[in-house]
């Protein structure tokens, strides 16, 4: 409740200024990236009419302690009041007001190293991810032995990896806060995804070294074709930030059927790694370019 108090007296302040210049027109320097079109989301999605969010997200782009006064109420909030109703309209580029959360659980720790996971991938996913969980994210002597989920699996809120390295077995588990992640990853099988502002959480903030497992986006074509971005956690600490087991990554990701977020997670036993992300586009049943 506390936090909740916070948050409006810093949205009213924050409405209150805009209203003091008058509604004047800030134009935003970096020729309308989507952190400004962050912003509007949010505070769309806290009740602010739809003018005062323009004009304190436009300002926001060019004084920077109104923004550094908005970074701390969307802080705060911890996302509240963005999980609304996603999608409508087909398609549809304006940016949607919600953001989701998935969850990647080590259920157990019988083998000694990290083990990697997928996020989304639909196309991957129905081979199991064998062309994508492979080379250096595998172990040496370690087998994946199976990708399952949803319901005919008897999984309708996860899919699970499992793997053996010929004597033990664990388990990874990949969920979703906000709708059945089966449901969610088979809904980009189809449709168009660009994921912002992602913000990497901990459950055991002394596993700090999660964040040295290099995040990929993998994308394999029907036809051979592959590509693999690569980017590190650690790179994206601030030295303001305080927050132990935190990190807000500062990238884009932009997800179809044929691209995966592929990490690994440590070897401990109920270790779980959320990513909470807003959605900063979706495009129902479109054909690839047309973001």
């Amino acid at each position: 409740m506390a936090n909740n108090a916070r948050v409006q007296r810093i949205l009213d302040d924050l409405a209150a200024q805009a209203r003091r210049d008058g509604f004047r027109s800030y134009e935003d320097p970096t020729g309308g990236n989507y952190e400004v079109s962050m912003y509007e989301t949010y505070l769309v999605s806290t009740g602010m009419d739809a003018y005062t969010a323009k004009a304190v997200a436009n300002k926001a782009a060019v004084v920077p302690q109104m923004a550094a006064n908005l970074r701390q109420a969307m802080a705060a909030s911890n996302g509240q009041g963005m999980q609304g109703p996603v999608f409508s309209g087909a398609p549809d580029p304006v940016l949607a007001a919600a953001n989701f959360g998935l969850t990647v659980k080590r259920n157990t720790a019988a083998i000694a190293f990290p083990l990697p996971f997928a996020m989304f991938g639909a196309q991957d996913y129905v081979n199991g991810y064998r062309n994508t969980l492979t080379g250096q994210l595998l172990p040496a002597g370690v087998t994946l032995v199976s990708v399952t989920g949803g319901e005919v699996s008897g999984k309708p809120n996860r899919v699970d990896f499992t793997y053996t390295d010929g004597v033990n077995s664990d388990v990874v588990e990949v969920t979703s806060s906000t709708y059945p992640y089966p449901s969610l990853l088979n809904s980009t099988s189809v449709d168009l995804l660009r994921m912002s502002k992602i913000r990497m959480e901990l459950s055991d903030s002394t596993q700090a070294a999660q964040f040295r497992q290099d995040i990929q986006t993998v994308s394999n074509s029907p036809f051979g074709k592959g590509s693999t971005n690569k980017i590190s956690a650690t790179a994206f600490r601030r030295p303001d930030q305080f927050q132990a087991g935190i990190v807000d990554l500062d990238a884009v990701f932009e997800i179809d059927k044929e691209t995966s977020i592929v990490s690994s997670i440590l070897p401990k036993a109920g270790f779980e790694v959320t990513f909470n992300s807003f959605v900063e586009k979706f495009y129902r049943q479109i054909t690839k370019g047309h973001w």
